[in-house]
């Protein structure tokens, strides 16, 4: 009789900051899709072996079938992908579509800032750059990875001076690591992950959030107001009080006004509720996108497939989706 092939059929993205959450193994008894099967088998169990978790608020080990959690503190990353979808240091999720610049982080020694312009149907706009501002210097990480120190193109990688290292870590992303530990990953085209060490803990404002733990106050604005209306917080945080705000207590979406765009959009995003990923997270951002969509579908599409992997593969969970997806392969 053969060994069975034990597959992973769910992995969360998403998981509770305590308490690790693993999803049940189901035993198949044919070899179907075997090597990916096998890849998933293997990071899992390297994850259970282990007996050690890491999440954003602490480090948990297992002894005797419970979990310990330490306090020590970890890195927490914010993020700003697609039309844009925001996720804020404390993993609060929200949509904001304005076209200006916009703190994602605002601090007197440095802040971090989304460029953004419309892009596709209705209200949708892009993050087309990121713009650093520290030491009395201006970084702009622009699109297709290009690089300016103070308006002045950087063409050969990698750069350094005493408050910031920039590198291509990979084909897609450009990193940048600030002296005071802030990292900024930038893929050159509408991906921005922003991740802040513990010291940054109580201490960070704009459209990041607070880092503090509580998603409750992720809408705080420069007054400490915590604003219930997603527009009329994003609107707080423009770098340029000439650009027009978001209209507050109105929230669209493309998918409905173009009913033809959304039947497209299903098809495309139907990727997600597929074997290849086999969750649902992201359904709906990647609906809203495709529906926005104006330009070449791999641009919108491939970016939030990408994102979601990317959650994944924080989880220690690799998905080779790049070869399962024809509109992305390279």
């Amino acid at each position: 009789m053969e060994e069975p092939v034990y597959n992973l059929i769910h992995v969360p993205v998403l998981l509770d900051s305590k308490v690790l959450l693993v999803e049940a193994l189901i035993v198949l008894t044919v070899y179907k899709e075997l090597v990916l099967e096998q890849q998933l088998l293997k990071l899992q169990l390297s994850v259970m072996r282990s007996k050690v978790w890491h999440s954003n608020s602490a480090t948990s080990t297992c002894k005797n079938a419970q979990w310990e959690c330490t306090k020590k503190r970890c890195d927490s990353t914010c993020s700003a992908t697609g039309d844009p979808h925001y996720m804020t240091f404390d993993g609060f999720r929200y949509n904001f579509m304005g076209t200006c610049s916009y703190y994602m982080i605002k601090s007197d020694n440095f802040d971090v800032i989304a460029d953004n312009i419309k892009c596709g149907h209705g209200f949708a706009s892009c993050t087309k750059s990121i713009t650093i501002n520290i030491g009395g210097h201006r970084i702009t990480l622009s699109h297709n990875h290009q690089l300016f120190f103070d308006n002045q193109e950087i063409t050969k990688l990698p750069y350094q001076d005493d408050q910031i290292k920039i590198t291509m870590v990979s084909s897609l992303f450009m990193k940048a690591v600030l002296s005071n530990g802030i990292g900024v990953l930038w893929d050159g085209r509408t991906r921005a992950y922003i991740t802040a060490p513990p010291t940054f803990i109580n201490k960070t404002e704009g459209l990041c959030g607070t880092f503090d733990y509580n998603q409750k106050n992720d809408f705080k604005t420069l007054q400490g107001i915590v604003e219930t209306d997603v527009n009329a917080f994003g609107n707080q945080w423009k770098t340029v009080q000439t650009c027009a705000n978001m209209p507050v207590g109105q929230v669209t979406n493309p998918c409905d006004s173009n009913a033809q765009q959304h039947e497209q959009a299903k098809k495309y995003c139907s990727y997600l509720k597929s074997d290849v990923f086999k969750l649902q997270e992201f359904y709906e951002d990647c609906e809203y996108d495709m529906c926005a969509c104006t330009e070449n579908i791999k641009d919108c599409l491939c970016p939030m497939l990408g994102e979601y992997a990317k959650q994944c593969a924080a989880k220690a969970v690799s998905i080779p989706w790049r070869t399962r997806v024809k509109e992305c392969r390279k």
